[in-house]
């Protein structure tokens, strides 16, 4: 129920599988995935949470390419599920809506 703005930087739709790739120009790259920024995996666990109910029934894969060192790094689905559910849980993420 939170509304959500975001560009997909490359977006790859095959009949069983949808690919989400954002591109990143930080100059230090991580060496693993589990090194990815905290706010850069949760952009990426957005896009993967609502592209799935657009695409029933394919995987969907997200991954960063890394243009500093020219590298591709998919994402783990189970840590982009775990950094939604943190971001669910920020307060400091809470829409600041007003009732009309």
């Amino acid at each position: 129920g939170v509304p959500l703005w975001g560009v997909i930087d490359r977006l790859l739709v095959a009949s069983d599988r949808v690919l989400a790739v954002d591109f990143k120009t930080n100059r230090q790259t991580p060496a693993r995935d589990d090194q990815v920024p905290e706010g850069l995996l949760r952009q990426m666990a957005a896009y993967h949470h609502l592209l799935a109910p657009l695409y029933p029934g394919r995987r969907i894969d997200c991954a960063l390419v890394w243009t500093a060192d020219a590298s591709v790094m998919p994402l783990d689905p189970a840590d982009m599920t775990a950094a939604l559910t943190r971001a669910a849980a920020d307060p400091a993420l809470r829409p600041r809506l007003t009732p009309r």
